[in-house]
């Protein structure tokens, strides 16, 4: 109904990440933030975000620490050590959202 207005997904949508997954793929609008959810080992559903991120939605996946469950510091080491393909790393690690931050930046 709002195709010009951005959604994050905030929270990985867990348990729902397939789906979360499935409607960002069809919805150009809608940007997915897994949170610690991917890097947490055998959470259901990381596997889902690190494919999205690493092929289809690489420019619709942003980094986020889900503080205070990490520290800031914890959830750089952690999103860096996922197996992300290098240009898909540079989108997440914040080039994802400097470019929706500045698409939707406004002028007063």
């Amino acid at each position: 109904a709002f195709p010009e207005v951005p959604f994050v997904v905030g929270h990985a949508c867990w348990p729902w990440t397939a789906q979360a997954v499935a409607i960002a793929v069809r919805a150009p609008n809608i940007y997915l933030m897994p949170e610690f959810y991917w890097y947490v080992p055998h959470m259901p559903g990381a596997d889902d975000y690190l494919a999205a991120a690493s092929s289809l939605l690489r420019t619709r996946v942003l980094f986020s620490s889900c503080y205070p469950t990490r520290t800031l510091s914890e959830a750089v080491e952690h999103t860096r050590a996922l197996p992300l393909p290098e240009p898909a790393r540079r989108l997440v690690d914040g080039g994802n959202a400097r470019r929706l931050l500045h698409e939707r930046a406004f002028v007063s």
